[in-house]
C-alpha cells in the first residue's frame, strides 16, 4: 500500500472493536477453561489462535487465499497466530468436526482453531471455515462462502474467525477512501482494507480532497477545486457519475453524511465567515444552519444516532 502518498482516510462501515470476548472460550469436560478475557483495545490481550495451511488443489488461488486469511488476522490485533507446524496433526486430516483429532492441537498451546477449504463452485471459488475452542473440544462456529473474487473470500472468511472468536464483526470487506497524487495531481481513490485494488474514483486533474463515505457505502462526498471553487460534489460509485452539490460563494468544504444518508453537513462561508450547515444529500438544498459565531466552524460530523453534530471551532480560541 503506498502509504506515503495517502493525504487523508476515510474507513467504509468500520466500527471500533471494543467489546468483550467471551470469559471463556469453552467449559471442557476433561479440560480447564482457558479464560480469555479482553478489556481494552485489540492488541492488549490477544487470543493464540492456530491457522493451519488452507486445504484444496494447490495452486496461486490457494496461495493468496491463505496469504489474505493470514494477514488480515494478524492486522485486526485480536489474535496471535501460533506456530501450526508445532501440532502433531496428520497432513491427511480434514476441516470438519470428526475428521481430525484436537489433542493433536495441545502442543501448540492455542486457545482457538481456525481451519479453512478453498474449492471451484461453477465460475467462483468456495471456501467454508471451521473455528474450534481446542481446550474445550468443541465447535465454536462454522460457515461456508462462495463468490468470483478469491481476495473477497478471504476476507469474508477472516471476518468470520474474528466474529466467532471476538463476537464482533470483522473490518476486512471495508474500503478506505483518501486523497493522494499518483497522477500528478490531488485524485480521490478507494482501496481494499489491506490496500489492494485501488480504484481511482475522479479524473479531473485538479485538486480533489476530503473524501467521506455515505452510510451505504455506495457514495463519497467530497470538495474539489475543478471550478476554480472549493464545491461540494458527490461521486456515485456504482454509475461513476460525479455532481456538485454546492458550489454557494466562499468554502463548501468537510460534507459528512448523515446515519440516514438524507442529509450532509458541511462547512459554509457565505459571508466570509466559515459556519457549518446542513443540506439535502440529493438535492444541494440547505436545510438549516447550524452555527452562526465569530470564528472558524469546520469538519462537522454526525453521532450514530443523527441526533447531534461534533466540529472543531475557533470561538473560543485556537482550534477546539
Amino acid at each position: 500500500m503506498r502509504s506515503a502518498a495517502v493525504a487523508a482516510l476515510s474507513l467504509s462501515g468500520c466500527a471500533l472493536l471494543t467489546a468483550l470476548l467471551p470469559a471463556a472460550l469453552a467449559q471442557g469436560a476433561d479440560k480447564p477453561t482457558i479464560l480469555v478475557d479482553i478489556y481494552a483495545a485489540p492488541g492488549q490481550n490477544k487470543v493464540p489462535l492456530a491457522l493451519p495451511e488452507t486445504r484444496g488443489a494447490p495452486g496461486s488461488d490457494l496461495d493468496t487465499f491463505y496469504a489474505v486469511v493470514r494477514n488480515d488476522l494478524e492486522l485486526s490485533g485480536w489474535v496471535t497466530l501460533v506456530d501450526s507446524n508445532a501440532s502433531l496433526e496428520p497432513a491427511d486430516a480434514g476441516v470438519r468436526l470428526g475428521e481430525f483429532s484436537f489433542s493433536d492441537w495441545d502442543t501448540t498451546n492455542a486457545a482457538a482453531l481456525a481451519k479453512t477449504d478453498l474449492s471451484a463452485r461453477g465460475e467462483g471459488l468456495r471456501s467454508e471455515v471451521w473455528v474450534y475452542d481446542i481446550a474445550g473440544r468443541r465447535k465454536l462456529g462454522a460457515k461456508a462462502f462462495t463468490t468470483s473474487n478469491v481476495r473477497v473470500l478471504a476476507h469474508k472468511v477472516a471476518n468470520e474467525i474474528i466474529y466467532q472468536i471476538t463476537g464482533q464483526q470483522g473490518v476486512f470487506n471495508t474500503r478506505f477512501a483518501f486523497s493522494a497524487k499518483w497522477s500528478g495531481s490531488k485524485e480521490i481513490y478507494i482501496v481494499d482494507f489491506d490496500g489492494f485494488n485501488p480504484r481511482r474514483v475522479t479524473r479531473n486533474a485538479s485538486i480533489n480532497i476530503q473524501p467521506s463515505w455515505s452510510p451505504s457505502g455506495r457514495k463519497l462526498a467530497f470538495t474539489s477545486y475543478l471550478a476554480g471553487n472549493p464545491d461540494l460534489y458527490v461521486a456515485d460509485l456504482g454509475s461513476g457519475r460525479i455532481t456538485r452539490l454546492s458550489a454557494r460563494n466562499g468554502i463548501n468544504t468537510g460534507g459528512a453524511f448523515s446515519p440516514a444518508g438524507d442529509a450532509l453537513a458541511l462547512t459554509l462561508s457565505p459571508n466570509g465567515d466559515p459556519d457549518i450547515f446542513t443540506l439535502d444529500a440529493t438535492t444541494g438544498r440547505q436545510i438549516s444552519r447550524l452555527t452562526n459565531n465569530i470564528g472558524i466552524d469546520a469538519s462537522p460530523a454526525f453521532s450514530p444516532d443523527g441526533s447531534r453534530i461534533a466540529f472543531v471551532s475557533e470561538r473560543s480560541g485556537g482550534a477546539q
